[in-house]
């Protein structure tokens, strides 16, 4: 017997509905992930910001936070099944 998958559905349905509605071209895959790594590090700069000038908190407090929270995110895709 073939697993297809919890909803019945062929490999080529989930990614279809993973990719926004239809089989994505290469280009427009990679321009998502590029503007996914770009919203990312806008957060991740804005979140240090915020920290730094509105709540005043120490600088070297606040990269030790941001190097432990990298380090713990890691750790956590290194172990993911």
């Amino acid at each position: 017997m073939k697993w297809i998958g919890s909803r019945g559905s062929s490999n080529v349905e989930d990614r279809r509905g993973m990719s926004g509605g239809g089989l994505a071209t290469g280009g427009a895959m990679l321009g998502r992930l590029i503007a996914g790594m770009i919203l990312k590090w806008v957060v991740i700069v804005g979140g240090l910001l915020v920290v730094l000038v509105h709540w005043k908190l120490p600088p070297l407090a606040a990269l030790a936070g941001l190097a432990a929270a990298f380090a713990v995110n890691l750790l956590a895709f290194r172990f993911k099944g």
